[in-house]
């Protein structure tokens, strides 16, 4: 059941995404669930809603960038 209180709308909003994420072994990809309260008016919770899941994505991959350079490195000096 959901109660929308004194507003016209309810102004919640969620996201869920498949983020794909190699950088542990047999770990193929996460889940991100996200749930966003519009307390102060549904912009907010409909921004982090649209952009959190590509936020995340971008930095994941930054760090199997990390991950990657670093491994690379390692085997290099031995």
């Amino acid at each position: 059941v959901q109660a929308q209180g004194k507003r016209a709308s309810l102004q919640d909003y969620y996201c869920h995404a498949r983020i794909p994420w190699d950088i542990h072994a047999g770990a193929r990809s996460w889940r991100l669930l996200g749930m966003f309260d519009g307390h102060g008016g549904k912009d907010c919770a409909k921004f982090a809603a649209q952009f959190l899941p590509h936020e995340v994505r971008r930095m994941l991959r930054e760090k199997e960038e990390d991950a990657s350079k670093a491994q690379k490195k390692t085997c290099k000096s031995y």
